[in-house]
């Protein structure tokens, strides 16, 4: 029996548990006694929500010009570098893609800045060769 054909049968059954050679429960500790049997001892729960269809993919025709800019935004902000970006960004009009760009980039220039030294500042501003020394110079 199909997946799809449980929940047809059973429509308010949300999930059920199906062992290693196939043989689908209602409960997990049906399934688990089953599988002791089972050289393959693994019980998976199928989810009818995992289960449904889309009824057809979405086409970029199908978006709205609002809809495309966020997803042009959301292409901008896992761009790896600057150049890259910069790219992305050649004859954009939409605000927000031009936003989610000049914050990728100052993302990346902090990045780089971090990677640059090789470590996060935890000196409080002080020069480590001078942390612990008593400053005498000052005092005098």
């Amino acid at each position: 029996m199909k997946n799809q054909d449980i929940f047809k049968r059973h429509p308010k059954m949300t999930s059920y548990f199906e062992t290693s050679d196939g043989v689908k429960f209602f409960t997990n500790h049906h399934a688990k006694g089953h599988a002791k049997s089972l050289g393959n001892k693994d019980v998976v729960e199928v989810k009818k929500k995992n289960l449904l269809k889309v009824s057809k993919p979405v086409k970029s025709s199908d978006l709205t010009s609002m809809q495309k800019a966020k997803l042009r935004a959301e292409y901008v902000k896992k761009l790896d570098n600057i150049e890259d970006v910069n790219e992305a960004l050649k004859g954009e009009t939409a605000s927000t893609v031009l936003k989610a760009g000049e914050d990728r980039i100052a993302e990346l220039k902090a990045l780089d800045l971090d990677s640059d030294t090789g470590a996060v500042d935890d000196t409080g501003g002080v020069d480590p060769s001078e942390k612990g020394k008593n400053n005498t110079e000052n005092n005098e």
